[in-house]
């Protein structure tokens, strides 16, 4: 016998890099946690390497990178996601730092029932199909993972904003 789990326990980890790829994954994860009922978290991850670029540019401190980012995924999510789906979602936006992989392994092993991402498949022979973080999350990831094509992604944004319903003038 196959248990099931009870609508609403559940959670959809998706994490973002605020590109339109990750805008894709967000809405496809918020239609999924709207059909199960399921927490949505959108998770970025703030690495070393953007501390020290935005520290030396704009002087700004990691904690306050940090609440910057949270801000700019709640942009990202209240324009990428229609107001039908986001009614009724819970959704959970968080920006931590360290490592993307590490990150986002960790996030999803705090009760993730599935990871939600894009990839951008760039890098070498060993990332043909997925990139650096995308590869490494599919294999160590202790839940699902629905990695979504890069193309796939932007032809549905083309099709949505042509069937998108016009305001009346």
């Amino acid at each position: 016998m196959i248990e099931q789990m009870p609508a609403g326990e559940g959670r959809i980890l998706v994490p973002t890099d605020l590109s339109d790829l990750s805008a894709g994954a967000i809405i496809q994860g918020a239609r999924l946690a709207r059909q199960l009922k399921y927490e949505l978290h959108v998770l970025y991850v703030v690495t070393p390497q953007e501390v020290r670029d935005i520290r030396e540019t704009l002087g700004w401190y990691a904690d306050e990178i940090v609440v910057r980012r949270q801000d700019e995924i709640w942009y990202q999510f209240i324009t990428a996601v229609p107001k039908y789906l986001r009614e009724g979602l819970r959704v959970r936006i968080e920006a931590r730092m360290g490592a993307p992989d590490e990150q986002i392994l960790k996030a999803a092993a705090q009760g993730a029932e599935l990871i939600v991402m894009a990839t951008h498949g760039r890098g070498g022979i060993s990332h043909l199909l997925l990139g650096s973080v995308a590869a490494r999350v599919v294999r160590e990831a202790t839940c699902g993972v629905l990695v979504l094509n890069p193309q796939a992604i932007a032809e549905r944004a083309m099709i949505a904003q042509e069937t998108r319903p016009r305001a009346a003038a």
